[in-house]
């Protein structure tokens, strides 16, 4: 679970629970977080790849993306070129990296700097400076967003060593101000994955499930208002829902679900009806397709993510090598930004 990259979100998706009962097996874990190793492991200006130039950031490329292999971030155009490297970032978890064009703020769940296997919550510039770091707990993090105006960021937290689940928190974007979102008096506990907000952030949505005061449970996508109230759920756990991301005028949600061992993307109404399949990556060159983190672009008329499933060299491997592509909203003239055999991942549109 802790490890960065496609092996963390596969074990996330399958078996949560397992994976909670996992970490209860664990040694005690002692978080220490020292500030001179925080500029010493996260995002280097000074340290470009071998033979390429880092350039200054002030540009107008359309997308950002990380880099798993070389621990990078790097800003390209949205037909693939000009491509250039922003940042060294330590252990980023890729499914949690998030941009905020309103306040130019990258946001990212990271194992930099701490002394222990726990991991915490950091805000910065897209070129590595002014690193924030948001939480300094013994609390496990499981996917964190900005609201739309850049001023708030939600996150999942839960304890590794209570039988309870956790539950969504809320803080200023500079980590003071924190608060729990209350959930219905009927829901004894839930988990969520990836949380999203609205675009006038009065609610957000989530992937996981709920257990009620009965014990019986619900699984899929869910919404429910930032106060806490009118939890509804979109779409149940047939296609094992995750990712999902509202689209800028905030009608449909694209999101990653799964079917035939293939993972693709998918859109839906906020209000759970008009399901569509965008994308149709099947079992081709002898492995799965894995598919990830859908990103709207501003306008709404693009969906960035990244996938394997242009990749016949993956027989033995599936989930080691992700290119990022860029496709109409539609799921029409898909773009492969990326071919560098490398673990590209955490398109976001600036």
């Amino acid at each position: 679970m802790f490890r960065v990259g496609k092996k963390y979100s596969i074990v996330k998706r399958q078996v949560a629970l397992q994976t909670k009962n996992q970490f209860n097996k664990m040694k005690p874990i002692y978080s220490l977080t020292l500030l001179s190793l925080i500029f010493l492991f996260s995002c280097k200006k000074d340290d470009p790849k071998p033979g390429e130039k880092q350039e200054n950031p002030s540009f107008n490329r359309k997308l950002m993306y990380y880099s798993v292999d070389d621990s990078s971030l790097y800003a390209i155009d949205e037909n693939g070129n000009n491509r250039i490297r922003l940042c060294y970032i330590e252990q980023i978890y890729t499914n949690t990296f998030k941009y905020s064009k309103s306040t130019n703020k990258i946001l990212y769940i990271s194992k930099q700097g701490v002394l222990s296997n726990m991991v915490q919550v950091y805000t910065s510039n897209p070129d590595g400076t002014n690193i924030i770091q948001l939480t300094n707990n013994n609390l496990e993090k499981h996917g964190a967003t900005f609201s739309t105006d850049g001023s708030k960021v939600l996150i999942y937290s839960y304890s590794l060593t209570s039988d309870s689940l956790g539950k969504f928190i809320m803080m200023n974007s500079d980590g003071n101000n924190k608060t729990s979102i209350p959930f219905p008096s009927n829901i004894s506990k839930y988990w969520g994955y990836n949380p999203d907000f609205s675009a006038n952030d009065s609610m957000f949505i989530f992937a996981g499930y709920v257990i009620f005061q009965d014990s019986s449970r619900k699984e899929g996508l869910f919404r429910i208002n930032t106060d806490g109230t009118n939890l509804t759920q979109i779409l149940d756990s047939t296609l094992i829902p995750d990712y999902p991301q509202i689209s800028p005028d905030g009608s449909k949600i694209a999101f990653v679900g799964y079917e035939n061992r293939n993972y693709n993307i998918f859109t839906i109404d906020l209000n759970g009806t008009n399901l569509n399949k965008l994308t149709n990556f099947t079992f081709t060159f002898g492995h799965n397709i894995f598919t990830e983190l859908p990103s709207w672009s501003e306008d709404g008329s693009k969906i960035a993510f990244a996938s394997n499933f242009n990749r016949p060299d993956l027989s033995t491997e599936p989930d080691k090598y992700y290119e990022i592509y860029v496709m109409d909203k539609n799921g029409s003239n898909i773009t492969q930004l990326t071919n560098d055999t490398l673990y590209q991942n955490s398109p976001v549109w600036r």
